[in-house]
């Protein structure tokens, strides 16, 4: 295998992990962004749930309180003033408590700021009637119920809420939208990202393969080579004998050959040394 193509294989590999382990990076990141926007999005849908039912909480306890009034000028029954009382000291508190639930949104701090005007103009209201009631003024009572309701106040205290809960159905209308799409969002990156991974591990494998079959088919030429070497070089470095003319590819035959001949050489020398002068 050349040395150039061993680099580059090597280099496609690590640039292959490289983008995996980016790409995993970037998805865990967007992941927990979006998942961070998820919840964002779905704390604020409570959160609209919240003051609606805490109108709707502020809203019950007027009339409750209205209720316990008009119970205690009918019958001057103690139970109706207990529950009066008791709705009138809950009504500041749940009025608070929506306050500091819109305190971030301007529009609804508008409302709220109305709402606690008409709120005590009521509550006072309710304090006149039940002081006329206690004494004995049941007449003045009654007509300052009925200038309470001349005057509209629990139903511009109504309206007041009227505005808020559509207020808060835009605003969850919005943020429901806000929050399902964060969710799909995040749904995509996620089985994109999957995607993505799935085809760099393809990729990986593929480029793993092809440097195998390139490595075996290198060793195989590079056996060969060696082979093909090997016989050349036993081809070059063989040497016949001078005496019978074989070479090393017959070692037993030649060696049986030489010893023949050497001993016919011997023989022809003894021969020649008998028939020596005299």
């Amino acid at each position: 295998m050349p040395l150039d193509a061993t680099r580059r294989r090597a280099l496609g590999q690590i640039l292959l992990l490289t983008a995996g382990f980016l790409v995993l990076v970037a998805i865990s990141t967007a992941s927990v962004i979006l998942v961070n926007k998820s919840r964002e999005d779905n704390a604020w849908v409570v959160h609209t749930v919240e003051v609606e039912n805490q109108t709707n909480a502020l809203l019950l306890e007027i009339r409750r309180a209205e209720g316990a009034a008009r119970g205690y000028l009918l019958t001057s029954g103690l139970e109706f003033l207990a529950d009066h009382k008791e709705a009138v000291a809950a009504i500041i508190p749940e009025l608070d408590k929506l306050a500091y639930l819109v305190s971030a949104d301007p529009v609804q701090t508008q409302y709220v700021a109305k709402l606690r005007t008409a709120v005590e103009l009521r509550l006072s209201q309710f304090a006149r009637e039940i002081a006329l009631i206690e004494r004995g003024n049941r007449a003045g009572a009654t007509a300052l119920v009925r200038e309470a309701a001349a005057g509209r106040t629990t139903t511009a205290i109504r309206d007041i809420a009227d505005e808020m809960h559509r207020e808060e159905d835009r605003l969850f209308a919005l943020r429901t939208a806000n929050a399902d799409r964060s969710q799909r969002l995040a749904s995509v990156v996620t089985l994109a990202g999957s995607g993505l991974v799935v085809a760099l591990a393809g990729v990986s494998v593929f480029l793993v393969r092809r440097s195998t079959r390139a490595r075996s088919a290198s060793f195989a030429a590079a056996a060969s080579l060696s082979r093909a070497t090997a016989r050349s070089c036993a081809a070059r470095t063989e040497r016949r004998c001078p005496g019978c003319g074989l070479g090393r590819a017959h070692p037993e035959r030649r060696g049986r050959v030489c010893r023949d001949r050497a001993r016919g050489a011997a023989g022809r020398r003894r021969r020649g040394s008998c028939k020596g002068p005299g």
